[in-house]
């Protein structure tokens, strides 16, 4: 009987440094991901991402879809749920509830301050472009519009819309494109919760305190930027030197290219003035100059665009966005990647995309 206790106790030993193995193995490649991202499996599901951290700390990218807004929820950045459903079924807000005509939507940017979700829209209409805002108690909707922002006519074309707060001041700001060939900025408000007791997150703005923070007529232009300025991102980095604390990043080229690829410059305040990263040589990118992102880095990268960017609990930061997995003009290759994104010691923003490869998850 002890003989065969001994060999049960062994027996269970054993199995347990089997199961322990396992459990191991298992861990460790739910540590790893490559890109371009296989979660993200809904139709056209890659279309100009925009990343927001919710209330609930959870991650949120939400896409054009034409005649709808989509979304997609994540813990880590890497596993993404449609929690909505899939396709037609997956819609934070459709054009049929926006009381402004329109045609339907481009690209989007979210914000979230007091209990509220602001989901600022391009809104596609007869001859222009303008932006629009819609308010939520979740970040999966339903969205109420509340009407025009940053009303277009026949002169001036508005969309690509990307909402920041200064920490410093508690400021809010929103960025976007004029037609592609400018990207400017005005202020929101002046605290969250939000602004007060008014409600100037929604209020229309007239253009007239509006600031230029790029512009392709600028003397400092660099040739890579045409055919469109576009896809405006904030981040602010509180340990850069004073002169790079609100670093812009932003698309140039035009979003069906290969040549397609995202840009930076950094300035002392959110209102700019700008300074653009030094022009890489022509047909190279990255190492610190513009463009940060482009075909030319890893094969199999094309048309780097829609950047947006978070810090994960390690202290990380990772750019989030899109790429075209051919050299083609198409907009029906987008997928959605991850990659990190360093800050060198001269405060440099270099990035290296990858593709096909294991890379380490986000810690969050």
């Amino acid at each position: 009987m002890e003989g065969n206790s001994n060999m049960k106790s062994r027996s269970l030993h054993l199995l347990s440094l089997a199961l322990a193995v396992v459990s191991l193995g298992a861990t460790a490649n739910a540590g790893t991901y490559k890109n371009p991202l296989s979660t993200l499996a809904d139709p056209n599901a890659d279309a100009d991402p925009r990343l927001l951290t919710g209330l609930d700390g959870k991650f949120y990218l939400y896409y054009p879809q034409g005649n709808r807004i989509a979304v997609f929820e994540s813990k880590d950045l890497i596993n993404w749920t449609a929690p909505l459903g899939t396709g037609s079924a997956n819609a934070v807000l459709r054009s049929s509830d926006v009381t402004t005509p329109n045609t339907g939507f481009w690209a989007e940017g979210a914000f979230a301050a007091g209990g509220t979700y602001y989901l600022y829209y391009t809104l596609v209409q007869s001859g222009t472009k303008s932006i629009g805002v819609a308010t939520s108690a979740s970040p999966l909707g339903p969205f109420t519009d509340k009407g025009l922002v940053l009303a277009g006519n026949a002169s001036h074309s508005f969309r690509d819309p990307f909402v920041f707060k200064n920490p410093d001041t508690d400021k809010i700001f929103i960025y976007f494109s004029e037609g592609g060939n400018a990207l400017l900025g005005q202020e929101l408000c002046s605290a969250v919760s939000p602004c007060g007791a008014n409600t100037r997150p929604t209020r229309l703005l007239t253009g007239t305190s509006a600031f230029t923070m790029l512009s392709l007529s600028d003397a400092d232009h660099q040739d890579w930027e045409y055919i469109d300025l576009e896809h405006p991102t904030i981040f602010y980095a509180a340990n850069a030197d004073a002169s790079h604390r609100f670093y812009l990043m932003y698309n140039g080229a035009g979003g069906a290219l290969g040549r397609y690829a995202i840009g930076y410059a950094y300035s002392a305040s959110p209102r700019g003035p700008f300074t653009r990263a030094p022009a890489a040589p022509a047909g190279t990118c990255g190492g610190g100059m513009n463009p940060m992102v482009c075909q030319h880095q890893t094969p199999g990268v094309y048309g780097p665009g829609s950047p947006s960017t978070v810090v994960d609990d390690a202290g990380t930061r990772y750019l989030i966005y899109r790429i075209k997995t051919t050299a083609a003009e198409s907009w029906s290759d987008r997928r959605t990647q991850v990659d990190l994104l360093y800050r060198n010691e001269l405060d440099q923003l270099v990035i290296t995309p990858t593709i096909h490869t294991a890379n380490p998850v986000p810690v969050f």
